[in-house]
């Protein structure tokens, strides 16, 4: 009926009726309405606690070591069957690009500041954009000396991208910008541009505000070149910034930091053996013989005077005289707590269930069995392999693409057609990108394994070698053919089989055990 009120069905969690939704006052609000609103907040608390809580900076860098490791390493690897390429030729062309990426990208020309190289960069941007919520690399060209490549990666702190105060946000929003924490964004939620803020809002010493300005930086060129890269985990339609990893822990990991430094603090009290020296007569006791009354009372009042409540510490052996009159009372702490490690651990677990990571990684300590380590290890592996996939579309492969650009345009690396056709150059920009091992709790039976794998066809000597040591199968291959070569006379002359055995001892232990084994009941 039109105009009626549709009763609210009480069903699934839409319960308010119940006291336990009594006080949960919430709203559905839009992504930008959620996070914008509070990400200053959020970046200031994450920042604080990665400085002084050990197992938030903990957490931030876990992340980081697994998802980047020492460097995401790019290996050209072109589509030669749409590039009409032979196998050889294709090897010939990514052996040469490689060769001018690596001086490139271990070089300190990459980076606009001139202080890391390209895999440091990774790590910094990363980081940054866990602890801060999201990161902004931008690509301007600069010439430098002594460097073949102007492009350059000019990595910008979250805070950076604000919106203008000044004049210029005003008359934006008159006509009608659609403009939050310096992204501006178009009607589908595309990135229009970028407001980059000459000096970092946080930066008290160096900030003039008569001199804060403001860059507009439009996201795409004209050519659809991108701008400015764009680092941050999206979890929500609509959604223009990143929110900080520890964000949903970011309470209980300062509740467990204050509670970790009472106990630590208790147990040091405990330990400390302190005398206190309570002095009942003065005048008789340790200021010396009296010398009657008016100097007894003198001596009590000028000492009452001096002593300073404050001035008393304790310490490690200490002695401390107390004057006529004071007293000191002394709680137990009943120090080390025998559940403080119980509770912590717990903690512990659903902080790392929060941000994907098992208690055993997030803690660095394998206490359980094999099965239940080898568990937590594939589980942060998985999750690890997800968040390093989105770092790559995001920065490792743009950018590059961005150089194989640079490169083709100025000569140094041949690609025909690449200019004229989009498809090409992609066919040009695709890579391979491998990172280090996660390492292996039980490496025998893991090489086992790929063994198994590569045999029965279900995977590559690349994919298995990728798994295990983080090489590439090509650098394997001519290794061992160098070896063979150098030593294969004396790898030759001492074969070793079967814990020592030759081929031929183990045919006839074989035999031995074939004669010597008992009949058939059946027979």
């Amino acid at each position: 009926m039109a105009g009626s009120i549709v009763p609210r069905r009480p069903g699934y969690g839409a319960m308010r009726h119940k006291k336990s939704f009594a006080d949960w006052f919430v709203e559905a609000l839009s992504a930008d309405e959620d996070i914008t609103y509070n990400l200053p907040d959020l970046r200031a608390y994450s920042r604080d606690l990665c400085m002084t809580s050990p197992l938030a900076a903990g957490a931030v860098k876990s992340v980081t070591d697994g998802v980047i490791g020492s460097g995401l390493m790019c290996h050209p690897h072109i589509d030669r069957q749409f590039l009409r390429m032979s196998d050889e030729q294709a090897a010939e062309w990514e052996k040469e690009v490689e060769r001018e990426w690596i001086s490139y990208s271990e070089s300190t020309l990459c980076d606009a500041s001139r202080t890391m190289n390209f895999y440091q960069l990774q790590r910094l941007v990363y980081l940054s954009s866990m602890a801060s919520g999201d990161c902004f690399v931008a690509m301007p060209y600069i010439q430098t000396p002594g460097g073949f490549y102007r492009l350059k990666a000019f990595v910008i702190e979250g805070d950076r991208i604000c919106d203008p105060a000044n004049k210029y946000m005003s008359e934006l929003l008159d006509i009608k910008k659609d403009i939050r924490e310096g992204i501006e964004i178009g009607d589908y939620g595309e990135p229009v541009a970028y407001f980059l803020s000459r000096i970092h809002p946080g930066d008290l010493h160096a900030k003039d505000l008569s001199k804060e300005t403001w860059s507009r930086i439009p996201a795409f060129g004209a050519s659809g070149r991108r701008n400015i890269l764009h680092i941050y985990d999206i979890d929500r339609p609509g959604q223009r910034r990143g929110v900080p990893l520890l964000a949903p822990v970011m309470e209980s990991l300062k509740q467990l930091e204050r509670y970790s430094s009472s106990e630590l603090m208790a147990a040091v009290i405990s330990s400390y053996f302190t005398v206190f020296l309570k002095k009942d007569d003065p005048a008789s006791g340790f200021l010396g013989p009296s010398s009657g009354a008016n100097t007894k009372g003198a001596q009590e009042a000028k000492e009452q005077e001096e002593f300073d409540p404050d001035s008393i510490r304790m310490g490690n052996g200490a002695v401390v005289s107390l004057p006529k009159g004071a007293d000191i009372s002394i709680a137990n702490p009943s120090r080390p707590n025998a559940l403080f490690e119980g509770f912590f651990n717990a903690q512990c677990k659903l902080i790392g269930s929060a941000v994907r990571i098992p208690g055993e990684i997030l803690l660095a300590q394998f206490q359980n069995n094999y099965s239940a380590s080898r568990a937590a290890q594939l589980e942060a592996e998985r999750t690890f392999r997800i968040r390093r996939e989105s770092f790559i579309s995001q920065f490792v492969k743009p950018f590059y693409e961005e150089w194989l650009l640079e490169a083709v345009s100025t000569g140094r690396v041949s690609a025909p057609g690449a200019l004229q056709d989009p498809l090409v150059m992609q066919a040009y920009a695709h890579i391979d990108v491998t990172c280090d091992s996660m390492g292996s709790l039980d490496p025998v039976k893991d090489v086992q394994a790929a063994v198994v794998r590569i045999q029965a066809g279900l995977s590559t000597r690349q994919k298995e070698l990728s798994r295990l040591s983080g090489d590439r199968a090509e650098d394997i291959a001519a290794e061992l053919h160098k070896e063979r070569e150098m030593y294969g006379d004396v790898l030759q002359a001492a074969p070793v089989q079967n814990g020592g055995n030759s081929g031929e001892e183990e045919k006839e232990q074989n035999k031995e055990g074939e004669e010597n084994a008992d009949p058939d009941p059946e027979e």
